[in-house]
């Protein structure tokens, strides 16, 4: 999904109906916008995907209007008035431009140069269109061992192959031992010929961004996770937020999760001993996936009509 980019860049294979409405008023913090168009599309199934319902993505028609940062450090988001705006900061300047209203920049991955989306709602750090894998020959250049589902959107689920490569960079910014998913989708934006990749939120977490669509340019300030090294789910296994439960959708052959036989379809009721849902949101459960490699996960399972304990030793799988 998208939280600041359209809808229709969704990474999905299957498509979504949608409609149009204007709306008189829109609120967002201190600032709004009138008589606004607006896309009317389902979310609901968000709720499983996130853990808590989303009722609106906000898009282009608002960060035109505005330059805009996104201050991932301090997780806040400030509207600036464009007119009369000039950057003064420490950031580094990269020039963008507009894919269809995504934002859009030229970038290398590894010394293979191309048009990388920029995407603030992408948990990812940076996904690789199908056509750029294979003219590419991606999947062997990395000698990739692990694939699985690693993205779902307004589109149902993305597949991708997980590899870890050496930089990735876009002007003069650039981000060390980046975890890299190479698509493996044959519809949606992953299928797009014209676009190398996607950035996700483990790239731009890593600074604090000035986004100036009037100016077409983006500063980007380094901030305290720009060090961090970036890190993909050390069990190996994909959920989304089932009734009083985590339902597990997709395991990675080869992961943790499957040496110790978890499968789709079993539901996950706690772990560690808080109940699912209730005593442990699905982002926190999430974030406990990329523990440090050792770590383990004592998940309470029902299968059918089994109730099973799986004791999960996290472990880098890239």
């Amino acid at each position: 999904g998208h939280a600041f980019a359209d809808v229709a860049g969704d990474a999905g294979e299957k498509s979504a109906e949608a409609g149009f409405t204007v709306v008189d008023r829109m609120d967002v913090g201190g600032a709004w916008l009138e008589e606004q168009t607006f896309v009317v599309i389902g979310l609901e199934s968000f709720k499983e995907v996130e853990g808590k319902s989303i009722t609106c993505i906000i898009g282009y028609e608002v960060f035109k209007r505005f330059v805009v940062l996104t201050d991932y450090e301090n997780s806040r988001i400030a509207l600036i008035e464009s007119d009369g705006f000039a950057y003064r900061g420490p950031g580094i300047r990269v020039a963008m431009g507009l894919n269809d209203r995504t934002p859009e920049v030229a970038g290398d991955i590894d010394g293979l140069p191309g048009k990388f989306t920029l995407d603030t709602g992408s948990r990812s750090t940076l996904d690789l269109s199908t056509p750029f894998v294979e003219k590419n020959n991606l999947v062997a250049r990395y000698g990739a061992k692990f694939q699985g589902i690693t993205g779902w959107g307004v589109g149902g689920p993305s597949r991708s192959w997980i590899v870890r490569g050496s930089k990735f960079s876009m002007g003069g910014v650039s981000v060390d031992a980046p975890i890299v998913e190479l698509s493996q989708a044959k519809r949606g934006s992953f299928s797009d010929t014209y676009v190398a990749g996607n950035v996700g939120a483990g790239v731009l977490k890593k600074f604090n961004i000035v986004w100036d669509y009037p100016r077409h340019q983006i500063f980007f300030e380094k901030n305290k996770h720009h060090g961090a090294r970036d890190v993909f789910d050390r069990a190996g296994f994909w959920v989304n937020l089932g009734e009083g439960a985590f339902d597990v959708v997709d395991v990675i052959a080869g992961a943790p999760a499957d040496a110790v036989g978890l499968e789709a379809g079993d539901r996950i009721v706690a772990v560690n001993g808080k109940k699912a849902a209730s005593e442990l949101s699905l982002s926190d459960f999430r974030l406990l996936k990329k523990a440090p490699a050792g770590t383990n996960l004592i998940l309470e399972i029902l299968r059918g009509s089994q109730r099973l304990t799986i004791n999960l030793a996290l472990k880098d799988l890239v």
